[in-house]
């Protein structure tokens, strides 16, 4: 696709996408919203205390949405966090920081917004939830985190958070060949527990934004797919089969494109 409106002097980086709606950054402190379908862009106000820095962003609605809400998390130790907010309409972001009430490290992945609040997935598998109607910040005490800290291996994968179904799942990725390791939250509980199949669900992961769909086919059903394609044929996806507990083709030699995401198509802008 080639898009007039992403043409720019300076750098860009594709952030989140949501509903067929990219969130990008352009340069240090510029971001804005685009439906690469439609042409639509919504510009967001300029970052006013510092450069983009978050581990993680994403939106909670369609961007043309008057309940629309921007959310950007980053930490760099265990005991705060520092946040930034946009609601359509303001003319400047809200920049927060909070202290955590247990330790908590954020990952490198983007915010689920679930049932009206903002997950996010920590390093070690704990969660840490925002509430943007009463501005509040908790690191939960359940579930309790996946890994131990002073597990250096298993803290250095990739993590995700994803919604399925509507349920929150976290997948936990060695990057190196290593079985995958999935979790459904249950809520009644609030325990991580293992999962073994995904059923007839298909998941695309990547840290900045990660889909999970209905299989258009049996064969599709309980695989993960992740950003890298064979050496031998771009257009073959590399996959985690669930059911055969290891990657098809094989985890080596596979390549990965530069700055890509995942993206649900949308013709229109308010879907």
């Amino acid at each position: 696709m080639e898009i007039e409106e992403l043409s720019s002097d300076e750098p860009l980086n594709l952030r989140f996408s949501r509903n067929g709606w990219v969130l990008i950054s352009e340069g240090d402190y510029s971001l804005f919203i685009i439906n690469p379908f439609t042409g639509t862009v919504i510009d967001l106000p300029e970052l006013d205390e510092s450069w983009y820095c978050y581990n993680g962003i994403s939106f909670s609605s369609q961007p043309t949405s008057s309940d629309c809400v921007v959310f950007g998390i980053g930490g760099i130790n265990s005991t705060y966090v520092y946040m930034s907010l946009w609601r359509q309409g303001d003319d400047a972001w809200t920049n927060l920081w909070y202290d955590n009430n247990l330790p908590f490290y954020v990952a490198n992945n983007n915010p689920v917004f679930h049932h009206g609040l903002f997950y996010c997935l920590g390093k070690y598998g704990n969660l840490g939830v925002f509430n943007p109607m009463d501005m509040t910040w908790t690191v939960l005490d359940r579930p309790k985190p996946i890994h131990s800290v002073v597990n250096e291996e298993r803290s250095m994968e990739d993590c995700y958070l994803v919604e399925s179904n509507g349920e929150l799942l976290s997948v936990f990725n060695g990057n190196n060949a290593k079985p995958i390791l999935v979790f459904r939250l249950d809520k009644s509980k609030m325990t991580w527990r293992k999962v073994y199949n995904l059923r007839n669900e298909t998941l695309f992961l990547d840290v900045r934004t990660s889909l999970s769909v209905q299989a258009p086919r049996k064969e599709f059903e309980s695989r993960i797919y992740f950003p890298r394609f064979s050496k031998d044929d771009h257009r073959k996806g590399v996959y985690y089969s669930m059911r055969g507990r290891e990657y098809y083709p094989k985890f080596y030699g596979v390549k990965e494109p530069v700055d890509c995401i995942w993206i649900e198509p949308s013709l229109y802008d308010d879907e």
